[in-house]
């Protein structure tokens, strides 16, 4: 059959990794997606939970690693587009409140705005729906591409960006 189907949930393996590096990050991410190797994308959910947010914020930022070659992609035709690699979100919510239409993206950077402003202590949680898009290796990027039948996926999904003492580290 052409397509397989990738269920993950990923409860605090992002929290361990930001932990090592000293970043405020979620506790929970959940992650359902599909694979489909007739059209060489994964398509999916992604849940961020923040339990206890530890300073006030507004705004959220996320990372879309599969955008590194963001401006390749931009340059590239309708034709060349199915074989370059790229992150798309065509869906966030934040708590009950749909924000997509607030959303930028900037080559990773995914940034919007929060409902509402959120306090210290308080509880957020965040959707998103994506369609990560991956290239042959000549176009797509060393950890996330399509050869053949093989697919090396890393970095395919929307990853809370790293925040520490109230800021968002990297951000462009």
């Amino acid at each position: 059959k052409g397509s397989e189907r990738l269920q993950t949930v990923w409860h605090s393996f992002l929290l361990l990794i930001v932990m090592a590096t000293g970043c405020w990050a979620a506790n929970r991410v959940s992650i359902a997606a599909h694979l489909d190797t007739a059209s060489h994308t994964i398509t999916g959910w992604v849940t961020v939970t923040w339990p206890s947010l530890e300073a006030p914020t507004d705004d959220l930022h996320f990372r879309l690693y599969a955008n590194l070659r963001a401006r390749e992609r931009e340059l590239a035709s309708s034709s060349d587009r199915s074989d370059t690699t790229f992150t798309d979100v065509d869906t966030i919510v934040v708590g009950d409140s749909i924000v997509t239409s607030c959303a930028t993206t900037y080559e990773t950077d995914l940034r919007f705005p929060a409902n509402r402003t959120y306090t210290k202590g308080d509880s957020i949680t965040v959707r998103l729906h994506f369609v990560t898009h991956a290239g042959s290796p000549s176009r797509g990027l060393d950890r996330l591409f399509v050869s053949n039948r093989d697919y090396l996926v890393d970095g395919w999904f929307p990853m809370p960006a790293p925040r520490r003492s109230g800021e968002w580290e990297n951000i462009q």
